[in-house]
């Protein structure tokens, strides 16, 4: 990820000049954060290990002002032994710090060496539908960047529990004595866990002479952990069973179920709706005031149902609770694929004329590893340059139905890139939408509370 740097100072003074002027510690992470999505480039890969120093640099500037002038830090960060160092690893997360302030976390402080390798568990957050895991990485030698890959968790019983992981930070680099990453699992369906978890992962090398080329470890490390399962919160369901249109496409809201690290809002979408929903653009909880609480961070979509995450406000007690909706993105369900000629370079269907094919780039080298880079452009029409409004399924298929898929795209305002490897594909190529700029609106507000 990369931020230009003038920029990113520029919205960080005035942030700093706006906090200053209002006095209002609630409203540091938003300013802050404002100024890093203004500022940063979109360019996405579905590979998420990530790194950026100009995050570290605000997200230093984040613990102070938090330790300072947020009260329940500030006594957290002194006064709650082995909690100091997590404070600032949950900034960006008003759940997560809901529940450090709670002190709903679990010191571990176990670590595994080997090839001159520390991996340190320092804590973990857990409830029954995630756990997120803090780590510490550090070397004897500094002659190698390190990178933590392929993790896995099991159970006492051997059993491996992780359905999805995200991983948050980058690599050890050869200027760094140690790093701080953090390892998000998380589950369809509740978890039960036995007192001790064993974390299997391997460790990707990356030497100077080829620092864009990583060799894994051969032999995996492991480390076992204990689990107090005692600390673990029961969940809090809310029943919900009512249907809402927005635009003519109908949404029933069935449940919305409350853990410490987060929102899970389940909704279902009426097969008789002749338009596929892709996001939600403005989803989220408002107390009795009108207070925005929880935001949408994250969706898993199967058929017609779709579970939402929202950020946790499991440790806030709310007379009252609402569901707010009032922007989605959709398409026609007969007009929702992208097909593309490669030989003739040619855009064959599109859902309309936002969307068009600038260009195919061969032998391309922004990404050395694939061969062809689709080019797409699309016409935003005031969309907000900051929120994602295009893109496509990793999975495609050729003319003959044979599947194939792509790892990596990018993007910059309205330029969108495809990053293929250059096969033998059968013409033309079809690809599933999964974001698009068009819009429909409404105003669903429900109370759950």
């Amino acid at each position: 990820m990369k931020m230009n740097q003038d920029n990113f100072s520029n919205e960080l003074e005035e942030s700093l000049k706006t906090f200053k002027k209002e006095g209002v510690p609630q409203k540091i992470d938003y300013k802050i954060q404002a100024g890093l999505e203004k500022g940063k480039n979109r360019r996405k890969r579905w590979d998420n290990w990530k790194n950026s120093g100009l995050s570290a640099v605000a997200a230093c500037i984040l613990f102070i002002l938090s330790v300072n002038f947020i009260p329940g830090f500030s006594n957290l960060a002194g006064k709650v032994p082995g909690l100091d160092g997590i404070v600032e690893r949950v900034k960006y997360d008003d759940g997560l710090k809901d529940a450090v302030e709670n002190e709903y976390v679990q010191v571990i402080d176990k670590s595994v060496t080997r090839d001159g390798i520390t991996f340190t568990v320092d804590h973990i957050i857990v409830d029954k539908s995630r756990l997120i895991l803090f780590y510490t990485l550090t070397r004897e030698e500094s002659n190698r960047e390190l990178a933590v890959r392929g993790t896995s968790v099991m159970n006492e019983k051997g059993k491996r529990l992780n359905n999805s992981v995200s991983a948050y930070g980058g690599r050890l680099s050869f200027e760094e004595k140690e790093f701080s990453g953090r390892l998000d699992f998380s589950w369809r369906d509740e978890v039960h866990f036995t007192d001790k978890l064993t974390l299997t992962f391997q460790v990707e090398e990356f030497y100077k002479e080829h620092q864009d080329k990583g060799e894994l470890i051969e032999k995996p490390f492991s480390i076992t952990f204990p689990i107090d399962q005692s600390k673990i919160e029961e969940s809090k369901t809310y029943e919900i069973n009512q249907t809402q249109s927005i635009s003519g496409q109908l949404i029933h809201f069935k449940k919305l179920v409350s853990y410490p690290t987060r929102e899970v809002l389940y909704v279902e979408f009426d097969q008789e709706n002749d338009m596929r929903f892709l996001n939600f653009y403005d989803l989220h909880l408002e107390n009795e005031k009108g207070e925005i609480v929880s935001s949408q961070e994250g969706a898993q979509t199967s058929g017609n149902e779709r579970k939402i995450y929202l950020t946790g406000k499991y440790f806030k007690d709310h007379e009252a609770l609402y569901i707010v909706l009032t922007k989605a993105s959709a398409l026609d369900k007969n007009n929702q694929q992208v097909v593309v000629d490669l030989q003739e370079e040619e855009l064959i269907k599109a859902p309309d004329h936002k969307l068009t094919l600038f260009g195919i780039n061969r032998n391309q080298e922004s990404f050395p590893e694939e061969d062809l880079a689709l080019h797409f452009k699309v016409d935003l029409n005031g969309a907000d340059e900051n929120i994602t409004t295009f893109g496509l399924s990793r999975k495609f298929e050729d003319a003959t139905g044979k599947e194939y898929s792509y790892s990596v795209q990018s993007s910059s305002k309205n330029d969108y890139f495809i990053y293929l490897e250059d096969k033998n594909y059968q013409n033309p190529l079809t690809f599933d939408i999964n974001q698009y700029p068009k819009f429909i609106n409404g105003d669903i507000r429900i109370r759950v509370k």
